[in-house]
């Protein structure tokens, strides 16, 4: 176990496609990640148990609780992938207090003991 780390199990949901010439093509999505890590940082925000938060994504679905968790006066970095290796969210982007470029640096500089 690793200390200061949670992990969020959500679902994932079967997509089925049919193609071309009869072939099926499986794939699958998460389902329910953001909002179980989104209540997470919202109660943790209120609670106060943390003055900072960091978020790795690019999803704007957090959106709400980056400005609540804001509100309840904690700072919000968010890490995210530069494009075109990851989509990240203009809005999310300006949300956050701080921003950091997740870049071969951050890594090395980040090894979790």
């Amino acid at each position: 176990m690793l200390h200061r780390v949670e992990v969020r199990l959500g679902e994932l949901q079967r997509i089925e496609m049919k193609c071309e010439g009869g072939k099926h093509h499986v794939s699958f999505n998460q389902k329910l990640v953001d909002v179980l890590l989104s209540v997470d940082i919202v109660r943790l925000a209120w609670g106060g148990f943390v003055d900072k938060i960091i978020l790795v994504s690019g999803d704007r679905d957090f959106l709400p609780a980056v400005n609540t968790a804001k509100e309840a006066g904690v700072i919000v970095k968010l890490i995210y992938a530069n494009p075109p290796y990851a989509y990240v969210h203009t809005n999310l982007l300006l949300a956050c207090d701080e921003r950091q470029i997740l870049d071969e640096d951050l890594i090395k500089k980040s090894s979790i003991s």
